[in-house]
């Protein structure tokens, strides 16, 4: 008998392409662990009342009343529903056609649409047409249309980072296009290159693909870094260049733990730089309830909006979205309460202040929480969470974890994983899900769980990979403190003597190093000979520097002139710099204060003889400088 429509051999070949790491393998084993009894802790998704987060009171009662509208008429409801939820609800019940059971447009009720454009244009600064703007059920589903209408076939490509939030892979293969990565700089806080761009584009028309879009996902999924202004001129030019449409996932804007980078979105800083590019490069950009202090995922609330696309492309896209009917109503009233929440004065307003503040708070608290103790861990390194959900350390496995990994038929970093989740019941999503360079290894885990439970995680993560570690490798790991110690250690030792014989070698140098290192405005040359290394990491040029509060510091450029450095060290003013100056110097050893986490810090010193600036990694008390050839 011939094979039927469904079974498996006569299926679409590109449903069959299809991978989603977040509810893979990993979590069909954690469901099967559950329901054997095993207390399970799923941080493999981005589900934040899952993992006890409360919804904020006043959309609720919102919602509550439009779904129950007989309770306006009821005369006791002012006893139970305060007087601006009563309002809110019955604004929402008239912009429908027939209450949350009827369908609307299939773009989404008018009335919700001109509420997120005046969303847009008071967060941007520029004017937004609702025309343009589609209510979905959830961001996903509006990148999927968009990714549809994109993709014509294998032939057509789209830009996206890795490593990157599995929908986008997963759609492109169902789609039947080519994804085109570009690789983020862990090195760099998962930075972005613009030069590792256009390597990507390159490579993807020597292979005969048109790239035709680029994905931003701003802050970073699973990487959680947070996009600069000039990294979004730089992205916008890029596009312009190449004639690039460019997707802006911007689900996690509410989603920041730092106060030096905030979100900024790509449609504002789009419509800053003016023509031609405000003016020709195509735009999508996402947004959701689900995420941010909200966390409503079950809701299924979403937007997208479209600047810069042609009327029929927009005519094409409303027939498509034309076939689903309408997306969900009871989520577009959601939508538009996030984005119209209680003002200064009304009744709710204060219990809504105090309740989001306090999501965004915890959050905060937790994501500082999870990096300590993925970096306090052996083999684990880990960036500070900017913003977003979630935390992607660096998983240094053992050669023999890597094998026995390969005798077991698995990735090593789901082995990793799989080990974890065993262990500890703790879920996660093993890097390889989402992207990551050849023989490294990641995992990625929410910052959700309940913040009086993440020590108690940590500590169970921490004792789990030790004695992982242990079994796999009998040499000893490094944490990221261990390897600055051990750094530093071995700068006492056989560096010193090198040093001694360069001094009596060459008397004009400094403790081994140039008065004068060569430097250039805009930072430093990577042409190979004027590469700087700090600690065994390798600089990138232009730096993005932010200051950080200076403290005593002891100065030793080894001249033996102890008032001269006080004087030095007294003339130390905190900048922000990057070394541009012709009269920089590098000392050879500097005492500074820890740089906050998020990424370097530069600060310059003025002192009788000239000019010193200095720049440090992340959690480095005392800065070496080396030279690199």
């Amino acid at each position: 008998m011939a094979p039927g429509a469904l079974d498996y051999e006569s299926l679409n070949e590109n449903v069959k392409k299809v991978q989603y790491a977040v509810r893979g393998e990993l979590y069909l084993r954690a469901s099967e662990l559950q329901k054997e009894g095993k207390k399970i802790i799923f941080t493999n998704v981005g589900n934040p009342h899952a993992l006890g987060q409360k919804p904020l009171t006043f959309p609720r009662q919102v919602v509550a009343l439009c779904q129950a509208p007989f309770l306006l008429d009821d005369p006791n409801v002012g006893l139970l529903f305060p007087a601006d939820a009563i309002a809110k609800a019955k604004h929402y019940l008239a912009l429908t056609a027939g209450g949350l059971g009827a369908y609307s447009d299939s773009r989404g009720m008018p009335g919700v649409r001109k509420e997120v454009a005046d969303f847009i244009e008071r967060r941007d600064g520029y004017p937004s047409d609702p025309e343009l703007i589609f209510l979905t059920d959830g961001a996903s589903k509006g990148v999927m249309q968009i990714l549809n209408t994109i993709i014509r076939g294998e032939s057509d490509g789209v830009l996206v980072p890795v490593p990157q939030y599995p929908l986008y892979s997963a759609a492109i293969s169902l789609f039947g296009g080519s994804l085109v990565p570009y690789y983020l700089e862990e090195t760099e806080n998962w930075g972005l290159d613009v030069n590792n761009l256009r390597q990507s584009v390159e490579q993807a028309r020597y292979k005969g693909i048109t790239v035709k879009a680029m994905v931003i996902i701003n802050p970073g999924n699973p990487t959680g870094q947070c996009l600069s202004e000039s990294n979004l001129r730089e992205i916008l030019r890029f596009c312009y260049q190449e004639n690039l449409a460019l997707l802006g996932d911007e689900v996690y804007q509410q989603n920041i733990y730092q106060d030096e980078r905030p979100f900024i979105s790509a449609r504002k800083v789009m419509m800053g730089m003016g023509p031609p590019i405000s003016k020709e490069v195509q735009l999508v950009s996402f947004h959701s309830v689900s995420k941010g202090y909200w966390g409503e995922c079950g809701q299924r609330g979403g937007y997208f909006e479209m600047t810069n696309i042609p009327p029929k492309t927009v005519d094409e896209i409303y027939k498509v979205a034309s076939i689903s009917l309408s997306p969900n109503v009871p989520a577009q009233i959601f939508m538009g309460v996030m984005l119209h929440p209680p003002q200064p004065g009304d009744i709710s307003y204060d219990k809504f202040v105090r309740e989001s503040k306090g999501v965004l708070e915890s959050l905060r608290r937790r994501a500082r929480m999870m990096t300590d103790g993925f970096n306090s861990c052996k083999n684990v390194i880990c960036n500070f969470t900017e913003g977003a959900m979630y935390s992607f350390p660096q998983i240094r496995l053992p050669p023999k974890a890597i094998e026995a990994a390969k005798q077991a038929a698995k990735v090593p970093d789901v082995f990793y994983c799989l080990k974890l989740l065993e262990a500890t019941g703790i879920s996660t999503v093993p890097g390889s899900g989402f992207g990551q360079r050849e023989g490294v290894f990641h995992l990625r885990t929410t910052i959700l769980p309940a913040e009086e439970e993440m020590p108690e995680i940590m500590d169970s993560f921490k004792k789990f990979n030790n004695e992982f570690m242990e079994q796999y490798d009998d040499r000893s790991g490094y944490s990221r403190i261990k390897l600055y110690s051990l750094f530093l250690a071995g700068c006492l030792t056989v560096p010193i003597i090198i040093l001694l014989v360069e001094l009596v070698l060459d008397p004009k140098h400094s403790m081994g190093f140039p008065k004068k290192p060569p430097v250039v405005d805009g930072g430093l040359d990577l042409d190979g000979s004027k590469r700087w290394v700090i600690a065994g990491i390798p600089l990138r040029a232009p730096l993005k520097p932010i200051s950080t509060n200076p403290v005593k510091k002891e100065i030793n450029d080894g001249d033996g002139d102890d008032d001269e450095d006080e004087d030095e060290q007294n003339n130390c003013a905190t900048t922000s710099t990057t070394p541009t100056s012709e009269e920089a110097r590098i000392p050879s050893i500097l005492v500074c204060p820890p740089a906050p986490r998020k990424r370097k810090a530069t600060f310059k010193c003025n002192y009788s003889g000239g000019v010193r600036e200095f720049f440090t990694p992340p959690d480095l008390e005392t800065l070496f400088v080396q030279r690199a050839n």
